[in-house]
């Protein structure tokens, strides 16, 4: 009796549990360039596969592809700016322009909707797609150009330096060095899309896995001036702005940065399994100067 009992409620709860999975799929929001994608009927979800299948016109029209379907092969295609996707529901191969490629989950029909999966569909349209598994959220964005992989070199104590003289990085952490024109970069969970350098403020496109602002240092003559921080923004990618001179340095009577003499914007994070530290900097476009770490 007990034993019966016993797997009476194993049975129940297997079932509370499955249930809070499907519902919780169903939270999931997704943001094309920061404006949230609208599902009138079916949800977002995620398969047996762990992969977040989405309604495909949905999202392809909100990233300005033309969709069409074929109901006697049962075949979704997708076409943009000459890419051409094509995927058959149940099959874990799809065709991408004039090649095959396999697939680690399956397009499928749920509620009425052509189901795909996400990541895929986007990243073959030319975006980058982030997960906030926090905010349960996705962020796609797309591409004015592509996306720079960050390549790091070794930095020596000598690169950077506080106005006290101590090394502002760690020993063996990786920097690049780019002009704005090199932009965008990807490094770490972070990606650095633009900066605009102002008088009052500097505002730097990007997207962050929490979206939570960079921290940018300003470097005039290899010597960090300061440090700048911003707010956790909604939805990425975004804009944070940046005060050329902080409230601190303000109160304390700190003369205010002159834009025009600052060499470069620094940003820093930790990433890889060793948590390693990557720096990406940036030269400022308002700087003709001809300093470089």
């Amino acid at each position: 009796m007990k034993k019966n009992c016993f797997i009476i409620m194993l049975a129940v709860l297997l079932i509370f549990i499955g249930s809070g999975n499907l519902l919780a799929a169903d939270d999931i929001k997704v943001y094309v360039n920061g404006d949230q994608v609208d599902f009138p009927d079916q949800k977002p979800m995620i398969n047996a596969d762990s992969r977040t299948l989405v309604p495909v016109r949905f999202v392809s029209e909100a990233l300005g592809a033309d969709v069409e379907w074929d109901g006697v092969t049962n075949t979704v295609s997708i076409a943009h700016e000459g890419k051409a996707i094509g995927l058959v529901i149940g099959q874990r191969t799809a065709q991408v322009d004039a090649g095959s490629v396999v697939l680690d989950t399956a397009a499928a029909l749920v509620g009425g909707r052509t189901m795909v999966p996400l990541r895929f569909v986007s990243e073959c349209l030319g975006a980058e797609v982030q997960w906030d598994q926090y905010a349960r959220a996705i962020y796609i964005i797309t591409l004015e150009k592509p996306i720079t992989a960050f390549v790091g070199k070794s930095m020596t104590e000598e690169t950077l330096k506080t106005h006290t003289g101590k090394t502002l990085f760690e020993p063996g952490a990786q920097f690049m060095y780019v002009t704005t024109e090199q932009l965008p970069i990807k490094f770490g969970n972070t990606t650095i899309f633009n900066i605009t350098p102002g008088l009052e403020y500097i505002a730097v496109k990007q997207s962050t896995s929490n979206r939570n602002a960079a921290q940018m240092l300003i470097i005039q003559g290899g010597i960090s001036v300061g440090a700048r921080t911003d707010q956790v923004h909604v939805a990425n990618p975004f804009t944070a702005s940046y005060d050329t001179q902080s409230l601190t340095a303000e109160a304390l009577g700190v003369p205010k940065v002159d834009i025009n003499k600052v060499d470069a914007f620094a940003f820093r994070t930790y990433y890889g399994s060793n948590a390693d530290m990557y720096v990406l900097i940036v030269e400022n476009p308002l700087n003709k100067g001809g300093w470089r770490p």
